[in-house]
């Protein structure tokens, strides 16, 4: 739907918190048919995630942790790349 509005030169934002996280989370899922397995925190389903220091929606906030299929690929605590909280 964001598409479709910038496409058409129409104004938009997603201003509450909770209705910005689930257009980036959940309702994608729904929307490709994959919120069985992802989208949300949830047992059973696929264990990708990402740990942030701030809130999920801020520039501010640093990537701490991502783990991909329940591994974890990336430490900031053990990485060189980004400054340490």
């Amino acid at each position: 739907m964001a598409a479709i509005l910038r496409r058409a030169g129409v104004p938009f934002a997603l201003v509450p918190p909770a209705t910005a996280l689930a257009a980036i989370t959940i309702e994608p899922a729904k929307i490709l048919g994959v919120a069985h397995r992802v989208g949300s925190l949830e047992l059973g389903k696929d264990a990708d995630l990402i740990l942030l220091d701030g809130d999920p929606l801020s520039w501010k906030s640093f990537v701490d942790l991502v783990a991909i299929n329940g591994n974890v690929v990336y430490d900031r605590a053990k990485s060189d790349l980004l400054p340490k909280g």
